[in-house]
């Protein structure tokens, strides 16, 4: 049977998302204030090449993942502003050595030497971690925030002997039962 999944997962803004765009603001509108002041000439040029660069970089504050699993592949892509779409990472399930639910606790059982890909919506609710080998990152970290079909799924590719783990640490077919 072929397995099919996509999910789209929203990044939240953060204190220092917040605080970006409160900067671009200020930023546009001191600048669209001196070149009206001191240009008079080309002020209006300028003004509207300031603010078109200033909503360019405000839509790309706006952050969603798409988390996509075919079969036992999981494919992460970052979309920017709805309209940029790059690939952050494409790993096996099926070779993955650990999947569980995150915990402040479970920061100190993290390698260091690993390569970590964020990925989660920055609610700091529902958040997983899958480490797998990856062929040009080795060891490989993913926190990313799945539904609990994605969950479902993604357990279900798992190498046996981590998808029992799995199951039995999460919960009935392995969807974690609180919240």
């Amino acid at each position: 049977m072929d397995i099919y999944k996509e999910q789209m997962v929203k990044k939240q803004s953060t204190s220092a998302d917040k605080s970006k765009k409160v900067s671009l603001t200020v930023i546009a509108l001191c600048l669209s204030g001196i070149f009206f002041l001191l240009l008079r000439g080309i002020s209006i040029i300028l003004i509207i090449l300031l603010w078109l660069g200033y909503f360019y970089l405000l839509k790309n504050t706006n952050v969603e993942f798409e988390y996509i699993l075919t079969n036992s592949e999981l494919d992460i892509d970052k979309i920017t502003g709805q309209t940029t779409r790059k690939r952050l990472i494409t790993v096996d399930i099926g070779q993955a050595s650990e999947f569980f639910k995150y915990t402040d606790e479970d920061e100190n059982k993290l390698d260091n030497e690993a390569t970590y890909v964020y990925s989660d919506d920055c609610t700091n609710e529902n958040i997983y971690v899958l480490k797998c080998k990856h062929k040009e990152h080795g060891d490989t970290y993913i926190f990313f925030s799945p539904n609990k079909e994605m969950v479902q799924l993604i357990t279900d590719c798992l190498p046996m002997n981590i998808r029992t783990k799995v199951k039995n640490q999460l919960g009935v077919n392995g969807v974690h039962l609180e919240k």
